[in-house]
Order: C-alpha cells, then sequence, then structure tokens
C-alpha cells in the first residue's frame, strides 16, 4: 500500500467536493515533510498512474487543484479486504492511524478484530497481538519511568533478584543466593551458571558489575538507589559484593527492579535492540510495531506464547485485544477484565514558575474545591483518594466556604494559570471537570494538553504548567518502592516540580523510612511523608482509577502486573 496517497486523501477529505480540492503545495510541504519540488514530483507520478489530475495553481501562492479518478471509502474497502485476503495488519494498522471515519471499517470491523488475539501460523507458533495506544517513549531502563514501559523492559531482561507481591518478600532471580552483612553495609549475590544473554554469551559477574555502574550514572533514574555504592567487586565469574557508605536494609528491593535488568558489559546498550537474559528477545521494532520472539534458550520456563506482536493504535475507537473501551458485545468474543485502585491521580503544583500556587493558601482552596468524591460520581473514574495506597485512603470532608477566604489571602486576583494534563480522553475529563469546578469562584484555569511521549522526558512540564492533573501507575509491584519511587526518581514530578527547600525536606524524610530495617516502622515514615506532602498541599490526591481492559476470551494466563492483566511469560491459549 502507498501509505504517503492515503495520507494524502485523508488530509484533503474533510475540504473534498465531488472528489476535487483545491490546495496550495506548502500544505503539501508540511504533511510529507519534504520540498514543494518533491511534492510536486508525486503528485505527476500520481497522475501518470491514473489515480488523479494534478492542475498547477498560476502563479506563485495561488490555489492548486487535485481531481481524483475514484472514490475515497471505495479506495479504503478495497485495501482493507485485501489485506484481510492476506492475513496483513499493516495496512490496515496504517489505515487506521488516519483521519478516516471509522463507520467506513464497519463491514468488516468482525475479521478485522480476528487479526487479533491468539493467532496461529502456517508454522505452527502461537502468537498474541496486543495494541498500545500510544507510541513507546523510552526503553532505556536507566530512564523509563512509565509503567507501561516498565512493563515491556521485563519482557527483554531479569534482575538479580525478584520482589513476591504476595508475600512481600525478595525471591532469587539471576542471582540464586544471596546475603548481607548484619549492618546492611556489604550485600553478596551468587549468580546462576550458565545464564545466556541473547547474543550467546553467558552471564558473568562483570555484566553486573556493569549494570550497577550504568546505574550509578547521575542522569539515571535509579542514580538515587545506588548513591552509597563505594565500591563493586567481582572475586570469581559468579559472585558479586557490593560495599556500601551507609547500611541500606532496602537495597535488595532495588535490585528486583526492570531498570536494574543486568545487560551484558560487552556491547554498547540499544534501546531498539535490547540484549538481555529475559525470555522474550526483540525481532522487529518500529514506531508502530513491536515483535518479540520467544528466546529458546532462556534459563528460566519458557514462555507459552511464541511470539508477542504489540501494534500502535492511537484511535480508541477499535477494541481489540486489550482496549480501555468497553463497547463490544458478548458475541465479539471479548471479555472485559477489571482491577480496582490501580495508582493514583492526583493535582501537583508547580514551584518551578513563580505563581500564585506558591501560596499555602491558594493551594489549600484548590484542595477544597476539588471535591474528588462529587468529580468520582460524576465522571466514573474510580474512588476518592486521599494518601497514595488505595487502603490507606479515607473519607474527607472539604469545606467550600474557606475558599473565598483563602483566595483573598494568597493574593489571587484573577489571573489566569496554566493547567497541564496528557492528552488521553481520561485526562481531558478531569481537567475540564477541575476547570469548570474552579470558575465558580473566580480562578481561570488554561488547559493545556502534552503528549506523554514528547514531554515526558523533556523540561515542558516545569516550563509551562503551573500545575498538573495526572495519574500514577507504579512501575514497581514493590509497593514500598512505588512511592520511594514517587517521591524519589528525577523523571517524576515530585522531584522535578518541588523547590530545593521542599526536596531537601521530603529527601530527608525518605531517608529515615528506607534506612529503616523494620517494615512497620517503615509504613510509619511513609505516613509521615504523605501526610507532609497532603496537609501543605504541595499536591492533592484526586482517586484511585478503575482499569478496564478487554482480553480475548480465548487468552488464558496466571498472575499480573500493573501495566496489564496478562503476564507474558505464562499466558497461553486455551
Amino acid at each position: 500500500m502507498d501509505f504517503v496517497y492515503y495520507q494524502l486523501r485523508a488530509h484533503f477529505l474533510k475540504k473534498e467536493e465531488n472528489r476535487q480540492v483545491s490546495f496550495r503545495l506548502t500544505e503539501l510541504e508540511e504533511l510529507w515533510l519534504c520540498t514543494i519540488k518533491q511534492c510536486k514530483r508525486r503528485l505527476k507520478q500520481y497522475q501518470e498512474c491514473g489515480r488523479l489530475i494534478y492542475i498547477p495553481g498560476r502563479g506563485r501562492g495561488n490555489y492548486s487543484t487535485l481531481i481524483f479518478q475514484e472514490d475515497f471509502q471505495t479506495e479504503v474497502q478495497l485495501i482493507v479486504e485485501k489485506a484481510l485476503q492476506d492475513n496483513s495488519l499493516t495496512d490496515v494498522m496504517e489505515l487506521l492511524q488516519l483521519e478516516i471515519p471509522k463507520e467506513w471499517f464497519e463491514e468488516v470491523f468482525k475479521e478485522i478484530q480476528g487479526l487479533f488475539g491468539v493467532q496461529q501460523s502456517s508454522d505452527d507458533q502461537d502468537i498474541l497481538r496486543y495494541v498500545l495506544r500510544r507510541p513507546i517513549t523510552s526503553l532505556d531502563p536507566l530512564k523509563t519511568a512509565v509503567s507501561r514501559e516498565a512493563f515491556l523492559i521485563r519482557q527483554f531482561g531479569d534482575s538479580l533478584l525478584i520482589y513476591d507481591e504476595r508475600s512481600h518478600q525478595l525471591k532469587s532471580g539471576l542471582a540464586h543466593h544471596w546475603s548481607a552483612s548484619k549492618d546492611y553495609c556489604s550485600w553478596t549475590f551468587f549468580l546462576r551458571k550458565g545464564v545466556r544473554f541473547h547474543h550467546g554469551r553467558t552471564l558473568t559477574s562483570e555484566d553486573v558489575r556493569h549494570t550497577l555502574l550504568r546505574g550509578k550514572d547521575a542522569k539515571s533514574v535509579v542514580a538515587w538507589q545506588l548513591q552509597n555504592i563505594l565500591e563493586i567487586n567481582c572475586p570469581d565469574k559468579f559472585t558479586v559484593t557490593i560495599r556500601l557508605s551507609k547500611g541500606e536494609p532496602f537495597f535488595g528491593h532495588y535490585v528486583s527492579t526492570g531498570n536494574l535488568a543486568i545487560l551484558p558489559h560487552d556491547i554498547v546498550f540499544e534501546e531498539r535492540k535490547w540484549v538481555s537474559t529475559g525470555p522474550f528477545r526483540i525481532k522487529e521494532f518500529s514506531d508502530r510495531k513491536i515483535v518479540l520472539e520467544v528466546f529458546e534458550e532462556y534459563y528460566g520456563e519458557r514462555p507459552l506464547m511464541d511470539r508477542i506482536e504489540f501494534w500502535v493504535i492511537e484511535s480508541r475507537e477499535l477494541p481489540v485485544t486489550v482496549s480501555t473501551q468497553a463497547n463490544v458485545s458478548e458475541a465479539d468474543e471479548y471479555v472485559e477484565r477489571r482491577q480496582k485502585d490501580v495508582g493514583v491521580d492526583f493535582l501537583i503544583f508547580n514551584f518551578q514558575r513563580l505563581s500564585v500556587v506558591q501560596k499555602p493558601e491558594f493551594r489549600e482552596a484548590l484542595y477544597h474545591l476539588l471535591d474528588s468524591i462529587q468529580m468520582a460520581a460524576e465522571l466514573e473514574i474510580g474512588t476518592p483518594a486521599s494518601r497514595f495506597y488505595p487502603e490507606k485512603s479515607y473519607f474527607e470532608t472539604k469545606a467550600v466556604s474557606k475558599v473565598d477566604a483563602l483566595l483573598k489571602k494568597a493574593g489571587y486576583k484573577g489571573e489566569t494559570l496554566i493547567l497541564g494534563t496528557f492528552n488521553s480522553l481520561e485526562a481531558r475529563l478531569k481537567v475540564q471537570w477541575l476547570k469548570d469546578r474552579a470558575a465558580e469562584f473566580g480562578i481561570m484555569l488554561e488547559i493545556k494538553e502534552l503528549s506523554i511521549e514528547d514531554s515526558f522526558y523533556t523540561k515542558e512540564f516545569e516550563a509551562q504548567t503551573d500545575m498538573m492533573m495526572m495519574g500514577d501507575i507504579p512501575a514497581a509491584t514493590d509497593r514500598e518502592l512505588a512511592f520511594l519511587d514517587f517521591c524519589c526518581n528525577p523523571n517524576l514530578l515530585c522531584q522535578r516540580f518541588f523547590s530545593n527547600e521542599i526536596l531537601t525536606i521530603l529527601n530527608h524524610k525518605v531517608e529515615k523510612m528506607k534506612f529503616n530495617e523494620d517494615y512497620d516502622r517503615r509504613q510509619q515514615k511513609y505516613e509521615e511523608i504523605d501526610q507532609w506532602l497532603t496537609e501543605n498541599h504541595y499536591l492533592v490526591y484526586v482517586s484511585h482509577p478503575i482499569k478496564r481492559e478487554l482480553v480475548h476470551s480465548t487468552i488464558e494466563h496466571q498472575g499480573g502486573d500493573s501495566f496489564s492483566y496478562l503476564n507474558l511469560r505464562t499466558a497461553w491459549a486455551e
């Protein structure tokens, strides 16, 4: 399929009348990202093959005309029918990214769905086709701070230890045994023998040393976890000893995360190749598609699926293997699976910009008018939140009668403040609710939508917003580590939005939590931190969302994770 041609048709669809459209060449220059000369050459090529008639405008800057030879809907339907006959997804997926009326696909909707879920190839391979609703941000483990990307990394690599969320205990991973000194200043890990990397070499202690030193880099999202490492010794090929400047009872938790999946020391890390020891390796990686194939020499239990295909489909109108939509009938062979209290949504204030949000009275006013119980009821977004952990949240009585006095004390003069959010449907609903609610009290909010894939790892949040409404879905299944990461990860908003003064206090409180050996005492320290964050209104918790996914009914699995209900290591087709 000539995607460029269909891109042209979709671009002019709303302007088209009787298959004819007037345009300026500068439009195509922006659409195709090429020169005007190249645009003219393409149009002449399409004319030569009988797809259109191109009538150049007379004089510089005047309108040109295109007369298309076929009805666009007919062309689209022919392409889709051929793709379905060939059992090919690529052409269909490319069309679905364009601004084409989705009702054009209604007649073949069932067949398109049939291309997803579990498939079996001619060579008896079991294939699971999966949907991603947005492009990938980064799969660099030293950069990744997004739950979906963390989920993918877990398929490629393994860590030294594994955190068991049921027992809240650490289990062996690439290290079959480990020990810590009484003061927790020295940790020793004993590696499994015969563990093979995707490129063929076997795992040694030098790979562990290389991974930890890479993680200590100042720009790494896990640098805060490894900052107390003094030295890493490799007395033999299968033993690693780590000496710390401070005793860290929590250190074993750090080396259980996907961010510290062990990488080989003898090759340079590449995101789109991802050589590690995990059960899957990357077969194909593009902006629209990621294909994983099973790693036959994996040291652990072999996954039951032979290949996993992730397709990026930003259109939310097509329910497929896994979807956030809920408009598929039972006849469509998709079942809805729900998980309550997945992470937390919150409003956080930006202290990097000079604005009235720096005034505690203004933040308290926003706290009182943001009635999370009312919002949750009206938008059906989950359960109201007052704490990071769902089970710690409790009913809060808001006092809207205080708002006017608080705004006056803060010196708010009606200036417009920028409320940031991600460009998703649910996020839009929440920020619009808050904007309307704030307007009732004379607070002017302007909504600014930011793309997670384009903005998350830049300074756009800090530079362009006064506050942000967003969600935190923990990348780690380790709940304690998830909260510590929420507070300390340099790519998350606490570290990005708070002032140096606030961060100094926060980091001091976090130190007391993570250096405590006793679980119950760590929980007390968590309570103190969360209470301090909310009492000062540095952030306002909004809700614990409900995650809804449509999963093909033939897919069975054992276990789950925070991004998806499917554990790809154990998923299988009944």
